[in-house]
C-alpha cells in the first residue's frame, strides 16, 4: 500500500518518511476493506467472481480496483512460487553486515547477476543487506556461499543464513479479514 513513501538519502541514518497526501487510511469504507482484503488472497480471480464474493457488481469493482492502481494503493499483483516444483529444494535468506556503505552497492551489482537471486532487501538494524536466494540443493547452495563469503571477506563483517520453508499469509486485520493462507515455500523431505 501507498500510504508513505521512503526516500533514501546519503545513509540509512539520514532516512526521512514523506507522508503521503492523497489518500488516508480513515476513510476506509467497508466496501474498501472487503474488497482490498478479498483481492490480498484472490487478486487473478476475474472481476465476476471478485464482485460476488464481496457483493458489489461487476462494474464497481473492476472501476475500485483500477482506482486502488491509479492512486498506488496496490502495486503489484505478485504469485506464490512453488520452488520444488521448479527443481529448487534450498531457499535462503542470506544476511550481511558490510564493513563500509560503498561495499552494500558493490554487493547488491554483483548478487544481481546471480542466476539464484530472488530478490535484495535493504535493512536497518544489525545487518545492511538481505538476499533472497534459491538453490538446487545443499551441495550447490554451499559451494555458492563459501566462495561468496572468501571473495567478500574483506568487506562482510559479520552474516547469519537463515532457510524458511514454510510461509503463513496472515490476514489483514486492519483491513477487518479473519482468512489465513498456509503456503510451503520449499518442500523437504522428511529422511
Amino acid at each position: 500500500m501507498k500510504i508513505s513513501n521512503f526516500i533514501r538519502i546519503k545513509e540509512k541514518k539520514d532516512l526521512k518518511i514523506q507522508e503521503n497526501k492523497s489518500f488516508n487510511m480513515n476513510k476506509l469504507k467497508s466496501t474498501d476493506m472487503k474488497l482490498l482484503t478479498y483481492l490480498y488472497q484472490h487478486n487473478r480471480e476475474p472481476f465476476t467472481k471478485i464482485a460476488k464474493a464481496v457483493g458489489l457488481s461487476r462494474e464497481q469493482v473492476e472501476y475500485w480496483i483500477k482506482r486502488y492502481e491509479s492512486e498506488g494503493i496496490i502495486k503489484k499483483y505478485l504469485p506464490v512460487v512453488s520452488y520444488t516444483r521448479l527443481g529448487y529444494h534450498s531457499l535462503v535468506l542470506f544476511f550481511i553486515k558490510n564493513t563500509t556503505s560503498s561495499a552494500s552497492v558493490e554487493l547488491k551489482k554483483e548478487v544481481k547477476q546471480s542466476k539464484n537471486r530472488i530478490t535484495t532487501v535493504e535493512l536497518l538494524g544489525k545487518y545492511d543487506l538481505c538476499f533472497v536466494f534459491v538453490f538446487h540443493n545443499d551441495k550447490e547452495k554451499n559451494e555458492y556461499l563459501m566462495k561468496f563469503l572468501e571473495e567478500h571477506k574483506g568487506v562482510i563483517e559479520d552474516h547469519t543464513l537463515v532457510e524458511p520453508y514454510h510461509m503463513k499469509l496472515y490476514p489483514l486485520k486492519f483491513l477487518g479479514s479473519k482468512r489465513e493462507d498456509e503456503y510451503l515455500w520449499i518442500d523437504y523431505q522428511k529422511g
